[in-house]
């Protein structure tokens, strides 16, 4: 955005950050703001259309995160005195 704009990224967060900025009497911050979010729905889209890892890298900067969920089953766990009802239940969130 900076770059369209001939400006430095620092001019961008003054005006984003600092609505009462003499060079802010506009309201520039507002406009800003909608600037960015289309930027970042641009950058999900393309995550979910290209896949590419440097889109990756920029998302985590906009506070996106890898995130993975580990569930943990213990095999060992004698069931042989289940009822029937009881282990169908359990095999029933298993799968879940």
């Amino acid at each position: 955005m900076a770059y369209f704009l001939d400006c430095s990224r620092d001019t961008i967060y003054e005006y984003e950050n600092n609505p009462s900025n003499r060079h802010n009497k506009k309201g520039f911050s507002d406009i800003i703001k909608k600037a960015r979010d289309l930027c970042i729905a641009n950058l999900e889209e393309a995550m979910y259309t290209q896949s590419k890892i440097g889109q990756i890298f920029i998302a985590k900067n906009y506070g996106y995160r890898d995130q993975q969920e580990i569930v943990s089953v213990n095999l060992n766990k004698d069931v042989s005195n289940l009822s029937d009802e009881e282990l169908e239940e359990r095999l029933t969130k298993l799968g879940q």
